[in-house]
């Protein structure tokens, strides 16, 4: 898991990068991608996919606390994957 320091106040841009797995299932692309299973807490401003790699802008946090927060994809082939990642709200 890739943890990350976000300031309560920030709104920040994460990515996930699926190219190599979508290049060991048959080059298969990228369907649907949601941010998924993360805190109320946190907003998911705008998010995107493009050419393998998903995006996210989060926003929100309470100071002190740690969040994680899903990459979530659909594939043209049928599969389906996740990979989270660690949100830590400090002062930065």
């Amino acid at each position: 898991m890739k943890t990350f320091v976000q300031d309560p106040d920030a709104t920040l841009d994460y990515s996930v990068d699926w190219t190599r797995f979508l290049a060991g299932a048959d080059d298969d692309t990228i369907t649907t991608a949601v941010w998924a299973d993360y805190d109320v807490a946190l907003t998911v401003v705008d998010a995107g996919h493009t050419a393998g790699v998903h995006t996210g802008f989060i926003s929100g946090g309470t100071l002190g606390e740690n969040y994680t927060v899903t990459s979530r994809i659909t594939t043209a082939g049928g599969r389906i994957n996740d990979e989270t990642i660690v949100i830590l709200i400090r002062e930065t």
